[in-house]
């Protein structure tokens, strides 16, 4: 399950924030609810820092997944003006969750092969890139 969770993690907060930053700009009249439903993900995803999460989860998956969460967060934060982050300060995960989202942000690309290209560096900076494999779902049906 957790794994499963760290992949699904890996393969969504990019394409996530690419989508996010999309509705941001595209449709004003939505920012309300959509940062409601932001802090509202940014609040669960903070809550994965708490020790009762962290002794119940394998250390690779609690690093890794909390830095992708401070990564996207980041992200979203610089992009609609809202600090969603603070709660990281003086964590682990700062200054790598930082380099990710700062190395998303240079290398982005609004494209299907971006958003491939992107969720593979998010995997292979965390070192999880053998953890799946991209199957050609056209071929595979």
């Amino acid at each position: 399950m957790l794994y499963k969770g760290l992949i699904r993690q890996v393969t969504n907060l990019p394409v996530d924030f690419m989508i996010e930053k999309w509705l941001y700009e595209v449709y004003p009249n939505l920012r309300e609810y959509q940062f409601k439903s932001l802090k509202k993900q940014a609040d669960e995803s903070v809550a994965a820092l708490s020790n009762e999460v962290r002794k119940i989860t394998p250390q690779k998956l609690y690093n890794v997944s909390n830095i992708f969460n401070y990564a996207y967060l980041r992200l979203l934060g610089f992009h609609i003006d809202y600090n969603f982050v603070r709660p990281y300060n003086g964590t682990e995960f700062l200054k790598p969750g930082k380099k990710l989202a700062e190395r998303t942000k240079r290398e982005q690309e609004d494209s299907f092969l971006g958003d491939i290209r992107i969720i593979n560096t998010w995997a292979e900076i965390a070192g999880i890139q053998k953890w799946f494999e991209w199957v050609n779902f056209e071929i595979n049906n």
